[in-house]
Formats: C-alpha cells, sequence, structure tokens
C-alpha cells in the first residue's frame, strides 16, 4: 500500500486551547463534524490532541458509572461527590 498520511491528513486543522472546558470541547466536536482537535497552549503552540476516546471517561463518570474503564484500557478514577 502506498498511501501516505499526507493523502489522508485534514489540512483544515481546528484547534482548541488548553483552557477549554469538557463541555466546551464536547459541543465543538458536535459542531464541528471532527473526532478529535490539536490542543495549543498560550503560545499556539501544539501541545498533544484530545479526541472523543478522551472525554468518554470523563462523562461515564459525571453519569455515575464508577469502574468505566477508560480509552486506554484502565479503570478510571472513582466518581467524589
Amino acid at each position: 500500500m502506498s498511501t501516505r498520511v499526507v493523502d489522508v491528513m485534514a489540512t483544515d486543522v481546528i484547534a482548541v486551547r488548553a483552557s477549554a472546558s469538557f463541555k466546551e470541547i464536547a459541543a465543538r466536536l458536535r459542531e464541528q463534524h471532527v473526532s478529535a482537535f490539536a490542543v495549543l497552549d498560550a503560545d499556539d503552540k501544539v501541545i498533544g490532541v484530545v479526541s472523543e476516546a478522551d472525554l468518554l471517561p470523563k462523562e461515564a463518570l459525571e453519569a455515575g458509572y464508577e469502574g468505566h474503564r477508560g480509552a486506554a484500557g484502565r479503570p478510571t478514577a472513582p466518581h467524589r461527590a
């Protein structure tokens, strides 16, 4: 297979700030119809990526599903009231 990353990557990248809230990121993912964002620091440097899969464990905890396994297969922290 000769397909390269450049052949399938997005070039109109949508990013969020590291200070963005969980709710803001979830809403923007839905609005933009994407599954992940680049995360920028105050100097516009890419410092990471946040995806739908990253948000699922937090959403499950907020809904009260303790013991839910995160995207990496590790148990999430117990819910604290």
